[in-house]
């Protein structure tokens, strides 16, 4: 008897077929169904762009955990640029920007602790100046005992002015990026949602998220929709402490701009014109108050300039830095 003419196993064109097929239908259900691989994958390509790589490091009892491009050992002719988040934010706010950044510069940032992936203790304080001291420690445990540039956004540029004014020996220059700690003499349109009962800045479920996203930028990134739900569930989720967080800063911060003379380090102060969360008025007084500053005010951007527009961010930041404003 013949034995069957063909093989058993399908043609290899076949098989590449079938798996194109599997791959594809495999992404699609983790775009669709599981939207934290699918943004983890993404997030991972996005830091290796940068540089970046993630770590933890236990600092006072805390674990904080942060991105960095370089060797803390090895930090280069230049100062290290250390960059702080805003409320809500973390890490990967900067890592767009990072991307922008020279190579040869160490690049650190943290999640603040009660942000992120670093500890959340519901017994410990996060006003700024505990958050300022928390980040000098930080600073310490890494080894960059020698002065750093300083960038912080929203919250994140107050804890910068206010670790400049503890520690004024550790900071070479600041980068304040529509920064808090002033009251703007213009009321933004957060703070008259405040004035009707409403915190614009926590989200309480993954829609409200939606409405989050429209405050903070004037044009939004494009986010897939699975994970814009996932970052709505994740945010709602961190509410309650996000809660705590905010009364503790609100509660215990006294407004900076009388002691904003004290510093002597160069200043960039940035702004979107269209900043919803603090109005751009607030620049003026930042302007005023600081004795070696240069402003720039981006036109159609919102509370998040070196998310919205990293690569134009980063270029007005590279251009202080190569020429820092004289005294005044």
């Amino acid at each position: 008897m013949k034995a069957p003419q063909g093989k058993r196993n399908p043609p290899r064109r076949r098989i590449a077929i079938a798996a194109a097929i599997f791959l594809t239908l495999c992404a699609v259900g983790t775009y669709r169904f599981r939207p934290e691989i699918y943004f983890g994958l993404f997030r991972c390509i996005e830091r290796a762009r940068a540089g970046l790589r993630g770590a933890t490091i236990r600092v006072d009892g805390d674990e904080i955990a942060y991105l960095m491009a370089g060797d803390p050992a090895r930090p280069g002719s230049s100062p290290p640029i250390v960059m702080i988040h805003g409320f809500g934010g973390d890490k990967d706010n900067w890592t767009r920007f990072a991307c922008h950044l020279p190579a040869a510069v160490l690049i650190v940032a943290p999640d603040l602790p009660g942000f992120g992936d670093s500890s959340k203790n519901p017994d410990q304080h996060y006003d700024v100046t505990s958050q300022a001291e928390r980040l000098t420690h930080f600073l310490d445990a890494l080894g960059l005992r020698t002065p750093v540039h300083l960038v912080g956004n929203s919250m994140g540029g107050h804890i910068a002015v206010k670790l400049t004014l503890l520690h004024p020996e550790r900071v070479a220059s600041l980068g304040l990026f529509a920064p808090g700690g002033v009251q703007s003499p213009v009321r933004s349109d957060a703070e008259v949602l405040r004035e009707h009962g409403k915190e614009p800045l926590l989200v309480s479920s993954r829609g409200d998220f939606d409405r989050f996203l429209s405050l903070v930028f004037e044009e939004p990134p494009f986010i897939p929709r699975p994970v814009r739900r996932y970052f709505g569930e994740k945010a709602a989720e961190a509410r309650p402490f996000n809660a705590k967080i905010w009364a503790d800063v609100h509660q215990s911060s006294a407004p900076i701009a009388p002691q904003l003379a004290e510093i002597g380090v160069s200043a960039l102060i940035l702004w979107g014109d269209n900043d919803r969360v603090l109005h751009v008025s607030g620049a003026d007084l930042f302007a005023r108050g600081l004795r070696h500053s240069a402003t720039v005010i981006m036109k159609h951007c919102g509370h998040l300039p070196m998310i919205e527009r990293p690569e134009e961010t980063a270029a007005h930041y590279l251009q202080f830095l190569a020429n820092p404003p004289p005294s005044r």
